[in-house]
Parts: structure tokens; C-alpha cells; sequence
């Protein structure tokens, strides 16, 4: 079952990627994930990005204002959160353990 705070994320997430995309259309970013607060003070965004990760993130949060003014533009609801982004790691988490799993899994 799917709570509301659930789907406010994945409302926030939507549209995020699509403002998102306006400043780092030639970066190929990706809103992998959102966290939103009960209160709906705070919203903590994960990034993806082929190019530059860590100068997208910095980036994102540099505008992360503006960005807020364009989210409260285009969603209904009665507080927009404020933004902080991250750079999603989980993809290098993934690779690392599979080499573990490799590692396992080769005879000595």
C-alpha cells in the first residue's frame, strides 16, 4: 500500500526531473530518489548524472531556489519543500558488491 507521503515524493521526483533537465539537459541527469519530511519542510533529492556528478550536485544545490520556486509553480501542495541533493552512490554500492560476490564464488 502506498502512503501519501510516498506519493508526494514520486510527485516531487517527477517534476523535479523535468525542471532539472532545463539546467543540465547536456549532463543526462536523473532523479533516482526523494525523501520528503512528514512536515514537508525538507526534501532530500538523490542525483544521478553521466557527466560531472559531484559538479551537478553542487550545482543543483547552488539553485536549489530557484528550483523551488519552479516546483511550487507546477505542484498543489500546501508547503513545497525545501531541497537538498545528494549524489546517489547506490550504482557504485551494486558494482562493489558484485565484485565481492565474484570474489566469493572463484575456487582458491
Amino acid at each position: 500500500m502506498v502512503n501519501r507521503m510516498d506519493k508526494i515524493a514520486e510527485l516531487v521526483r517527477r517534476e523535479l526531473a523535468t525542471h532539472l533537465y532545463r539546467y543540465f539537459s547536456s549532463d543526462f541527469v536523473a532523479v533516482s530518489d526523494v525523501k520528503v519530511a512528514k512536515d514537508l519542510s525538507v526534501a532530500k533529492v538523490w542525483l544521478r548524472a553521466v557527466r560531472n556528478p559531484e559538479a551537478v550536485v553542487r550545482r543543483a544545490q547552488e539553485l536549489s531556489g530557484e528550483i523551488t520556486k519552479q516546483l511550487a509553480g507546477s505542484v498543489k501542495l500546501k508547503r513545497v519543500p525545501k531541497l537538498f541533493f545528494y549524489l546517489d552512490k547506490s550504482a557504485d554500492h551494486l558494482d562493489r558488491i558484485e565484485e565481492l560476490l565474484e570474489e566469493i564464488k572463484r575456487p582458491e
